[in-house]
Formats: C-alpha cells, structure tokens, sequence
C-alpha cells in the first residue's frame, strides 16, 4: 500500500516493485563495498575488534619454523647469534609491493650482518616468485600459505616489520609502514651489536 502509493510513477515506466527492491539492493551493496576498508587491512582479515598486536616490543620472537622459496627451514633457533629483520608481507597488498624493494635495499646493505627474513601471510608461492622476479628483489622469503606463523605475532595488517636482536628480543615493530632512514639507524644502534 505504501510501497504502491512510493512507487506509484515508477508503474508509467515499467518498472516492477521486484524491479525496484532490486536496484534499491545494488544501492547498497554499491554503498557496503565502498565503506569496506581498502589498505591491507582488508585482505582476508577478519572483523576481530580486539588488539591487532600478540607480539610487542621487549617480547621474545615466538618459536616458529618456515621453509624458504630455496627449500632451506628457518626457524626462530636459528635467528639467535645475530640480530634480525622478520617481515610479513603478501604480493596483493599495495603497501608491501611498496615497502619490499626498499626493504630490499637495506637487505643488500646489511644483509652479511642482519638476518632478513620475509613471511608471506597467506601468499600464494607463484604470486610471490613473480613479483621477486619482476622486482630483481634478493630478499629471502617464505610464501607461507596460511597464517599459522602470523598468528604468532600479530591478528591483522601487513606489512609488518620486527627488528630483532641477536638474543631473540623484538626491540622494534613497524605496521603499514617504515621509515628506511629509522630502520637503518636502529640497525646500527649499539643495542644490535652491529660494527660498521
């Protein structure tokens, strides 16, 4: 009754009831996906609203264990001795195709005193070899294809950075972004034990 008398001129054109309650349903889920966060938030996260972070700065690295895109296994054991660079990433994130090759540069830097080690977060392993390849990156990765290891240190956003020392303590955490000039001083800080 309301419904006829609210649509009464969409009748001279044609246009059903089921006509209208469809396009009034595109409206929305058109209004739904544009709300729908567009960082790397959003790439198969869940709506968990609780805190994003298990892992803080003055923790310990989880114990955990990844096989490289060479086939060799890293583990969390195998990291103590000398500080490191842990990185989650996945090739579809906007912000880690951003930050890699800069990543990369401080890899190629420091990469004979600092361990650097990139975990793909649900990333498929041809994806991630492709863009190795098209970006000439040197980084080690493993294209993890679930977020068993990534759960371990965090519940959402990539990418993550996780400088470590040579004992196994996080003494910084980045989120989204870094800034290399930063990361590169607290890579020479005392604290890591790196001689230049």
């Amino acid at each position: 009754m309301k419904f006829d008398k609210m649509y009464a001129g969409r009748k001279a054109t044609g246009a059903t009831p089921a006509d209208v309650v469809a396009r009034l349903l595109y409206g929305v889920m058109a209004c739904v996906l544009a709300w729908m966060p567009m960082a790397c938030d959003s790439i198969n996260e869940s709506m968990d609203t609780g805190g994003n972070d298990v892992v803080l700065v003055g923790d310990t690295v989880p114990p955990f264990q990844v096989r490289l895109s060479s086939g060799e296994i890293v583990s969390d054991a195998g990291l103590r001795g000398r500080p490191a660079v842990l990185v989650f990433f996945n090739t579809a994130c906007a912000d880690c195709r951003r930050e890699l090759p800069r990543l990369n540069e401080l890899y190629l830097k420091w990469g004979d005193r600092v361990t650097f080690l990139c975990i793909g977060r649900e990333q498929v392993a041809d994806e991630a070899a492709d863009f190795w390849r098209e970006q000439g990156l040197s980084l080690p990765y493993a294209p993890e294809p679930d977020r068993r290891v990534y759960a371990l240190f965090a519940k959402r956003t990539i990418p993550r950075i996780y400088v470590v020392d040579a004992g196994g303590c996080v003494v910084a955490a980045y989120k989204e972004a870094f800034v290399p000039d930063a990361l590169e001083n607290l890579i020479r800080n005392e604290k890591l034990g790196i001689r230049n």
